[in-house]
């Protein structure tokens, strides 16, 4: 596990391993995320991810897998953003 600040950004990272089939870890989490999350496949070479990626207000959740070998790999990260209030600026003033 994992966590950051990056910027405005609070991020959390987990990763897992499961010698479970691609196809049932996916069925799993299809279950498991909210029903607008976005299901994205992306090809890395010599194997495809997918991730449900979906928000909760300003955080940003995410849930990826892949296999290698006979392994599966399941990342869960989650990124909340900071914006500036308004007795912040996100600008400095040329004020004196």
């Amino acid at each position: 596990m994992d966590s950051s600040k990056l910027g405005g950004a609070d991020q959390f990272q987990a990763m897992f391993t499961t010698r479970d089939d691609l196809s049932r870890v996916q069925d799993f989490y299809a279950k498991h995320v909210p029903k607008n999350a976005r299901k994205m496949v992306i090809p890395l070479g010599f194997t495809t991810a997918v991730a449900f990626q979906w928000y909760v207000k300003n955080t940003q959740k995410q849930v990826l897998f892949e296999k290698i070998k006979d392994t599966t790999l399941i990342e869960l990260q989650s990124m909340t953003l900071s914006f500036p209030t308004s007795s912040q600026s996100a600008t400095p003033s040329a004020q004196p």
